[in-house]
């Protein structure tokens, strides 16, 4: 099964999901990068940093990101030109196959009443034939 992943050109900006396959292509790839908040994902650049971390320390997670940080001093500017770029939600935990699964338990299913849960169709079944309709 082929992967995908988000990657953009540098010199357009344009930003596409192309099979991580393409990358390492020398004539696909060659004007292809993966984006700062899939090198994340894919937990190229270690934890994001945190309203705990330094300036230092945010100065250095966005030159790692490739995230354009010249102008901006401030330690809230910073992390928020970082988190914009890279995410603010936490990074799921990868599956040793590197593809995230969320399974849901059995029996967290509920069957809506009327419906037969092993009928493949989905449809309530049918008390009267659709040509009986409402009589008045």
């Amino acid at each position: 099964m082929t992967r995908f992943v988000d990657a953009y050109n540098p010199a357009t900006g344009i930003k596409q999901s192309v099979p991580e396959h393409f990358l390492d292509d020398p004539v696909l790839g060659r004007t292809l990068r993966k984006t700062p908040s899939q090198r994340a994902l894919d937990g190229e650049l270690g934890p994001a940093p945190t309203v705990d971390s330094t300036v230092p320390e945010i100065r250095a997670f966005a030159q790692a990101a490739d995230v354009d940080v010249t102008g901006l001093s401030r330690k809230d500017e910073l992390l928020a030109a970082v988190l914009a770029v890279v995410g603010t939600e936490p990074l799921p935990e990868p599956t040793p196959t590197g593809v995230v699964v969320d399974v849901m338990p059995e029996g967290d299913v509920e069957t809506p009443a009327g419906v037969d849960p092993t009928s493949t169709d989905g449809t309530l079944p049918a008390d009267e034939t659709p040509a009986a309709g409402d009589k008045e």
